[in-house]
């Protein structure tokens, strides 16, 4: 196996990780979040059609994600001087969660993506 599928496979990994550490966690009153990442094809393998069909879906992930981290800072901001401060801690680890979840997709796709054009 090569390095840059053992890598890639890391990565994916790691990624699905953080996805099962978001989801069950990703609802907070009115902001909801149960959309899974889609899937990254291999880029040692991958035709261009599948790469840009994956490109899109993680746009469109990476969109409703941060639809849901403004939902989560407008939530913050109407609860105002009412907000607890567990209230507070949950919505800044559902964001940091979300936003680790992004970096992660990122950080799979751009090594497929390096692979791919290395074929």
């Amino acid at each position: 196996m090569a390095y840059r599928e053992v890598w890639g496979m890391r990565l994916s990994y790691l990624f699905i990780c953080l996805s099962f550490l978001v989801m069950p966690v990703a609802s907070h009153a009115g902001c909801e979040f149960s959309e899974a990442p889609p899937e990254i094809p291999n880029g040692a393998t991958a035709t261009e059609p599948e790469m840009a069909t994956a490109q899109s879906a993680i746009k469109t992930y990476i969109e409703h994600s941060n639809a849901f981290m403004e939902c989560l800072a407008e939530e913050g901001q109407a609860a105002g001087e009412a907000d607890t401060p567990e209230a507070m801690a949950e919505r800044d680890a559902m964001h940091n969660a979300a936003v680790d979840a992004q970096q992660a997709l990122a950080d799979s796709f751009n090594a497929q993506i390096k692979a791919w054009k290395a074929q």
